[in-house]
């Protein structure tokens, strides 16, 4: 504004003569700015950088500014024919490989190997993790439902023939190692057993060696074998 407009006597624009008066006209402006608050000056200055810099329209029919030096901005440059050396995608693609180099790694190193089926599966909890959380659960289910009068006693004839038939199978994840895969997370766990009073046909595992069986089970199983393979299956 301040370089390429000059009030005339009668308000019209002219150009040419009047240095002097364009340079009073800017600081008259700049003054004026300056009064008007930080916000407005940075506006005017971020108008007249970007007023300053060469733009082209493409085929598309849309419009861009060329970059200058020192900016990663893409587009046509004078120095460079192509966007493709500019700094911003050179860092782009750097970064994105390290990202993908260190996704890659992490998905690696937690893939499991399933015994027998040799299946393998991703697994983001560590065993000490899956134990903690395990024991918390157990508790808080215990306390539920012993709270409710559901919990069965473990003299009681149920909860006897689970801890009966649970504990062969515990014994026999000792030598799963014996069908290949990972199976640290099966050792050294302290498997204990108790039967809830209820009639959902359920039973489940949690991790750490919790075993919890709902009596309602008892009525679709006809034998021991049949327990054994729910249990085997949890």
């Amino acid at each position: 504004l301040a370089v390429g407009w000059k009030p005339g006597r009668r308000g019209r624009t002219r150009r040419g003569r009047g240095g002097r008066r364009r340079m009073l006209l800017a600081q008259v402006l700049g003054k004026a700015l300056k009064a008007a608050g930080p916000g407005l000056a940075s506006a005017a200055r971020l108008s007249s950088r970007v007023a300053l810099r060469t733009k082209y329209t493409d085929s598309s029919g849309y419009t861009h500014f060329r970059r200058r030096s020192g900016l990663p901005f893409p587009g046509p440059s004078s120095s460079s024919s192509s966007s493709s050396s500019s700094p911003w995608n050179k860092t782009y693609v750097y970064v994105s490989g390290l990202v993908l180099a260190g996704t890659s790694a992490f998905y690696v190193n937690n893939l499991e190997v399933v015994p027998y089926t040799r299946r393998s599966h991703f697994v983001l909890m560590s065993p000490e993790q899956e134990r903690r959380l395990g024991s918390q659960m157990y508790r808080q289910f215990l306390e539920q439902h012993r709270s409710a009068g559901r919990l069965l006693p473990q003299n009681h004839q149920l909860a006897r023939l689970v801890r009966k038939v649970g504990k062969k199978i515990a014994k026999e994840t000792e030598s799963l190692s014996a069908w290949g895969g990972q199976v640290d997370h099966m050792k050294n766990i302290k498997w204990e057993f108790n039967v809830v009073n209820s009639d959902e046909v359920n039973a489940f595992v949690l991790p750490g060696g919790k075993v919890i069986v709902y009596s309602g089970l008892f009525k679709v199983l006809k034998s021991e074998d049949e327990l054994a393979m729910v249990l085997a299956h949890e």
